[in-house]
């Protein structure tokens, strides 16, 4: 285990794959130099990735040379928001509540950046975006500072046009887009419950998929870019609907939405993310377990027990998941590796799992926020750690 990167970095999120090859990867972080205080970065409330950082950019950092590459130079850069497309050719980011979309030059500098959504009044972008197995489309959830409402979207980026996909009932809100990385226009998201603003509790259909069968169907055509979003007018907006260039965004047939998974009594479901074969899902099912969830069958399969996971990621040859832990009365501090051996039997997965190494000083608390990932060849696990006195990103080799 070694600290990578020379400089603190914020709460990195690897849900979304952030590697450019074998070699380099993205995050985000803020130089020393930079006169924000750490006592106001430490003490950021809860829900700060909903609100833009002024102190924060993204940076490219490379195993081999073992050096960091400033990326973006904008104000309020939001956490949480970069999105690669799959063939690493696109990268989407948000600041200063705009979308922006640029292309990837060889050496991972971010090129022909473009304001692609500009975000009006108190709504905002609330989770990171995904992109289209052709990268063709951009899916993205917005919502208000004040928590009552949220809704799909869907950006064609060669059209220029935008489509509300689909917004749940009252008193419920979706995250966590996730489009297939195998199956085009095939994405998951995730339903919690609104107690009160910023206060959520589990519902009993957390992680629903949806199949985007619209893409002919009307659009909202918009000539120019940027877009922008405002909450519903009134009387003149019957959905308290989304606004583009004066247009209610809400139309929302030819989508096929449902629920995937039942929790089961007492059974709290979170961190759901895609294995790259687009046919499972991995998510942790708490207070100490892991699962994965076939789409196709619906039937879920435990594959670790005994620790308050809290975060877990499948490598890209679906033979290995990292797991960090969480904050709980059967919290055992540690990264967790979970080897995994399809048996000939349906259904059926032997696993071996192991202690890789410790991820904070507290035996008693979780004091960083780990989010392991994997590297493209399934040898290195990234991660964040307060072990060094900051929040830093480590890595690990995994044998």
């Amino acid at each position: 285990m070694y600290q990578i990167t020379e400089f603190p970095s914020t709460k990195h999120y690897f849900t979304h794959d952030v590697w450019l090859d074998e070699n380099r990867f993205y995050f985000m972080g803020f130089h020393p130099d930079n006169k924000i205080s750490r006592e106001k970065i430490q003490n950021q409330n809860r829900n700060d990735s909903f609100y833009p950082e002024i102190h924060m950019q993204w940076y490219l950092y490379d195993l081999k040379d073992q050096s960091s590459t400033q990326i973006t130079d904008l104000p309020h850069m939001q956490k949480f928001s970069l999105c690669l497309s799959k063939d690493k050719k696109l990268a989407t980011f948000t600041a200063k509540n705009i979308i922006y979309l640029a292309k990837i030059a060889k050496d991972g500098e971010f090129v022909d950046c473009q304001k692609i959504v500009k975000f009006g009044g108190n709504v905002k972008l609330t989770d990171i975006p995904s992109f289209s197995l052709d990268s063709k489309y951009l899916y993205f959830i917005v919502g208000d500072k004040d928590c009552t409402f949220t809704e799909l979207l869907r950006l064609n980026l060669k059209k220029k046009s935008l489509k509300a996909l689909h917004r749940p009932p009252k008193k419920f809100w979706i995250c966590h887009t996730l489009c297939n990385p195998e199956k085009p226009h095939t994405l998951t998201i995730a339903r919690i419950k609104i107690k009160k603003p910023w206060k959520f509790k589990e519902c009993k259909h957390r992680i629903w998929l949806i199949k985007d069968e619209s893409l002919h169907d009307y659009d909202m055509r918009v000539k120019t870019y940027p877009l922008t979003i405002r909450k519903g007018l009134g009387k003149k907006s019957k959905h308290g609907g989304l606004f583009a260039s004066g247009k209610v965004g809400w139309k929302a047939n030819k989508v096929d939405i449902q629920s995937l998974y039942k929790n089961h009594f007492r059974e709290r479901i979170t961190h759901e993310s895609w294995f790259w074969d687009g046919q499972n899902i991995l998510f942790v099912s708490r207070p100490d377990k892991l699962k994965i969830l076939n789409i196709k069958t619906k039937k879920d399969t435990t594959v670790a027990e005994g620790a308050a996971f809290w975060h877990a990621g499948a490598s890209f040859q679906g033979d290995k998941i990292i797991a960090d832990t969480g904050v709980s009365e059967k919290f055992r501090d540690g990264l967790w590796l979970i080897h995994l051996n399809s048996a000939k039997e349906k259904n059926h997965i032997h696993q071996r799992i192991q202690k890789v190494c410790k991820t904070t000083l507290n035996p008693n608390y979780q004091e960083a926020h780990p989010h392991p990932s994997f590297s493209p060849d399934g040898k290195l696990v990234l991660f964040n750690s307060i072990i060094s006195g900051d929040t830093y990103i480590h890595s690990v080799r995994i044998r």
